[in-house]
């Protein structure tokens, strides 16, 4: 004789179904006009459209286009909407395209069909979640194709293999650079675009929504607090000298300088934030052009055309392009100069770690967006 069923076993009515939503867009509202959206963190007006378009983008599988300047948080807005969408308990990847060597990036992408180097590739390890891919600019072109065509048949083919695999896939793309002025210097294809811009996301450099930076740089310091086990805070007059910085590099800049000013401290008060100059040694060039003479070395001449470009340029993809090089390796640079390094015939010097990254990022899982 079947048991009787209990309340346990039906399933909950609409109308309780429509209460918990209801219940769950009220806390999320609540946390919004606290200044926090998942990871993002922010109550001024820019931010606050930015969590309306997160929240409208959420719920649709379609692909994103996250739009925005270096260090504005791009991946953070990825992790987002990841978060609160239905792929949210399935896997999380993230790819900087600049990153990996043009020769492998396929594979690296869409995986190895035969071989003993047979793997899944990022998609194959996204199955069912999310795929960031950061700087998509950087991707080739002929991948960008191949890249098309897994958007528009929900399959992909892995390099030697004859078989496609089901692609079950959200995937999330940014870039630094106005994407329209990509497809005319060549380096995003107008279909590809076509794709992706279907859901564009702006996210808004740090100088427009300045009056964030009252929680930005406490939040930054809990986060520390937490790590570190202690009970650091920002006194007002620190906050306020943060307010005034222009940060050209944006949150991260921001939380670069909240972590000095924070193990610089020896007590609960954080009062001197030492914020540097902007951009890196900036007061060294004043124009488009400097001046080089005879006999300057020439990786010091490389170092002082590099440093011009990018602050020309503000954005370190479009420094790349102009320089002729990659992203990853103008990133090297940059390391390189900020540490003192020597550098020598031209290059900048690099730990053996450094060299093999470079060479083959594969055994790297994700990559952080930048």
């Amino acid at each position: 004789m079947p048991a009787t069923p209990t309340a346990d076993d039906n399933p909950p009515c609409a109308e309780t179904l429509a209460a918990l939503a209801a219940e769950v867009n009220d806390l999320r509202r609540e946390l919004r006009s606290l200044g926090r959206c998942g990871r993002l963190v922010g109550a001024s007006p820019a931010m606050q459209r930015l969590y309306d378009q997160v929240s409208r983008v959420a719920s649709n599988p379609a692909p994103v286009l996250i739009i925005g300047e270096s260090g504005t948080g791009k991946e953070l807005v990825a992790r987002t909407i990841h978060e609160v969408s239905r792929h949210r308990l399935r896997p999380f990847r993230a790819v900087h395209c600049g990153a990996i060597p043009p020769r492998i990036i396929e594979s690296e992408l869409l995986g190895q069909g035969k071989g003993g180097r047979s793997h899944r590739g990022r998609f194959g390890r996204a199955h069912g979640g999310t795929l960031f891919l950061d700087a998509i600019t950087e991707m080739p072109m002929d991948l960008q194709a191949t890249l098309l065509q897994a958007l528009e048949a929900q399959e992909r083919r892995r390099p030697g293999s004859d078989t496609p695999s089901e692609v079950d896939v959200r995937v999330l793309a940014a870039c630094t650079r106005d994407p329209r002025d990509a497809v005319t210097a060549g380096a995003l294809r107008q279909d590809l675009l076509g794709r992706l811009e279907a859901q564009p996301i702006f996210v808004p450099p740090l100088r427009e929504h300045s009056e964030d930076i009252e929680l930005l740089a406490p939040h930054f310091a809990a986060e520390l607090n937490r790590k570190s086990g202690t009970n650091k805070a920002f006194t007002p007059v620190a906050v306020d000298r943060l307010k005034r910085h222009h940060w050209p590099g944006n949150v991260r800049e921001l939380s670069n300088a909240v972590h000095r000013a924070f193990v610089m401290t020896d007590g609960d008060w954080i009062t001197q934030v030492g914020i540097p100059r902007e951009p890196t040694l900036a007061g060294e060039f004043g124009g488009r052009s400097f001046a080089v003479g005879v006999g300057d070395r020439i990786d010091g001449v490389e170092r002082r055309l590099i440093l011009a470009t990018v602050q020309h340029t503000h954005t370190k993809e479009a420094a790349a392009e102009i320089l002729g090089i990659s992203v990853k390796t103008l990133y090297n640079r940059l390391r390189a100069y900020e540490s003192g390094a020597d550098l020598r015939n031209g290059a900048a010097a690099t730990s053996p770690a450094q060299r093999a990254s470079e060479q083959n990022p594969a055994n790297a899982d994700d990559v952080n967006a930048v």
